[in-house]
């Protein structure tokens, strides 16, 4: 098997076709297996869609609603691709993703994992756009640090838009997992702990994955995102061996928090005031 995608899926029933339609698009004469990972998913919709995917023969794994972490966790676990692709069922890849990336593979047998850049777009798809290009804020010479320092100062990228080797997740015969007990900002924390192992990265500026924003949580998802950033900050920080940059990323963690703090207050104050 070429590449393993897996796609959690709780309650997003009606993006999930979308999501799965923007993969085979892509496929060409690769071998691919798609995993979903039913989430404990309980709306009718979602459950109808996932019984028609079913019956048209993909794999679809039942799964107690245990978090996204653990569903990419279980993922993981029953795929045999040479590559893994994490796609979330409400986000889309495009153009010739696969292909191009496999390519950076081919060129580079030490590379680990490749990346692309990605549009944001509204929830129907209608209008797309970017924020900022993510190559000036990325250096594959020194990928832990563009992670540590860089991570939401215009450096923010999703899940899909990474292709990774597969024996990136096993380092010294122990599968790296996500952390199951993070609510937010459990990506970040495992390509911390992915360039921690040394890993190569290699950036491209194309434009190869969508993410979908939903305007109507973004608040809720806001406050929940700086919070698990704390959380993950203090796990990184456990992680890093190096004195000096721990020491740095400790000193830069302080004063993200004397910040965060005061926008989390804010924005409490004017959820209040709505």
């Amino acid at each position: 098997m070429d590449i393993s995608v897996i796609i959690p899926c709780y309650n997003q029933g009606k993006y999930l076709v979308e999501a799965i339609d923007s993969v085979e698009k892509i496929s060409a004469s690769l071998l691919i297996e798609i995993l979903i990972i039913n989430d404990g998913s309980d709306d009718v919709e979602t459950l109808e869609v996932l019984d028609r995917l079913l019956e048209s023969g993909y794999r679809v794994i039942n799964f107690n609603n245990r978090g996204v972490s653990s569903a990419r966790n279980k993922g993981l676990e029953l795929s045999t691709g040479k590559y893994i692709q994490f796609l979330d069922a409400d986000d889309i890849i495009i153009n010739n993703k696969f292909v191009r990336q496999l390519e950076f593979f081919a060129h580079d047998p030490n590379l680990n994992v490749a990346v692309s850049d990605f549009l944001f777009a509204e929830e129907d798809l209608s209008k797309t756009y970017s924020l900022s290009t993510h190559q000036a804020f990325f250096s594959e010479n020194y990928p832990l640090e563009s992670f540590l320092f860089s991570w939401d100062k215009g450096f923010s990228i999703p899940i899909h838009c990474f292709l990774f080797k597969r024996e990136v997740f096993y380092q010294q015969n122990q599968r790296i997992k996500f952390d199951v007990n993070l609510a937010s900002r459990e990506d970040w924390l495992m390509w911390c702990k992915i360039a921690l192992a040394n890993a190569k990265f290699k950036f491209d500026s194309e434009v190869m994955a969508i993410y979908r924003k939903h305007n109507s949580s973004m608040t809720k998802n806001v406050i929940k995102s700086l919070k698990g950033f704390l959380i993950a900050q203090t796990k990184v920080a456990g992680l890093i061996n190096d004195p000096w940059l721990r020491y740095k990323f400790i000193k830069y963690s302080i004063f993200r928090l004397f910040r965060i703090k005061h926008v989390i207050k804010l924005i409490s104050y004017l959820v209040k005031k709505i």
